[in-house]
């Protein structure tokens, strides 16, 4: 493939002169264009690393568990978005909390670098969707298998992972121009971000805001939650489900994988705020004076409760 193309011109564009003498563009590059290798090395390397190594890296690049609600409602906006330092309460990292994403309409789904790097045979293995530009177009042209999705296909994309038991997770990372770039639809047995919030006590995934809570009345003690919570949160014993308050990211699939009601969620304060994104973009916009045309606006406002 050609060092210098159209795509790598553009993300040098978008990253400017501070992002290439900061090396991010060549961080961004090396990530995009080698991703499996670059999980891969990660996964060697973060289990060794001293405690200031591993939560300088978390500031740098996390994610943060959304519903699929949330999910459907980033791959369906109609405009441009850019919301600057979103509040730590819903990114309580240090970099990396923008969620700048322009035309959102362009969307590609990717080979999972976690389940590649991993070596399992869990499938699909094409779960990772890239969303906007100039992201898009770079993975496009750097990943052959890459493919492009339109935003109906996204949205029946995510209702399949969810239907799978995948965790949907929005993805940050400072050198991807310190801002949002993927949604990740994650498995118990591949995904790193959980892998290094279970065995190495990095914390790279942020709350969902809710916490599971269970009803022992109603537990069967059947385990099925237990066997689909991707964080390992859950433990069965003397035939009942117990919750580990600490592990818990209310991803809420113990809600769907419980046939007896015993789980539901709840808003929890200590788990963080949750990303209401179109919430939090339309209160940008009536803060700044930068609405949208009424239509669009109205639009909006369905989505949200004010």
């Amino acid at each position: 493939m050609p060092l210098i193309d159209e795509a790598t011109i553009r993300l040098l564009k978008e990253e400017g002169f501070r992002g290439f003498f900061r090396g991010r563009t060549l961080h961004a590059y090396v990530y995009f264009a080698w991703m499996k290798e670059y999980v891969s090395f990660a996964r060697r390397v973060i289990p060794n690393l001293a405690p200031w190594a591993k939560n300088m890296l978390a500031n740098r690049y996390h994610g943060k568990v959304i519903s699929p609600e949330v999910a459907e409602d980033i791959v369906t906006f109609p405009g441009n978005i850019d919301l600057h330092h979103v509040p730590d309460q819903v990114i309580p990292y240090e970099y990396a909390r923008d969620i700048i994403i322009r035309s959102p309409q362009e969307i590609a789904v990717i080979e999972c670098a976690c389940r590649g790097a991993a070596g399992n045979s869990c499938t699909p293995s094409q779960v990772c969707m890239i969303i906007g530009q100039p992201f898009v177009d770079f993975v496009l042209a750097k990943q052959p298998t890459a493919r492009r999705l339109t935003q109906a296909e996204a949205v029946e994309f995510l209702q399949e992972q969810h239907t799978l038991g995948r965790v949907h997770t929005a993805w940050f990372k400072d050198a991807c121009m310190g801002r949002f770039y993927a949604i990740c639809n994650c498995c118990k047995c591949c995904c790193s971000g959980a892998k290094a919030m279970r065995e190495w006590d990095t914390n790279v995934v942020a709350p969902s805001g809710f916490v599971a809570v269970h009803d022992a009345d109603k537990c069967r003690g059947c385990g099925h939650c237990a066997k689909g919570c991707v964080y390992s949160a859950i433990e069965v014993h003397h035939k009942k489900a117990h919750l580990h308050y600490d592990m818990c990211m209310g991803c809420g699939l113990c809600v769907d994988h419980c046939h007896h009601g015993a789980w539901r969620l709840v808003r929890d304060e200590n788990k963080g705020m949750p990303l209401k994104f179109r919430e939090l973009v339309a209160n940008h916009r009536l803060s700044t004076g930068l609405g949208p045309r009424p239509r669009a606006f109205r639009q909006i406002l369905k989505k949200i409760s004010l």
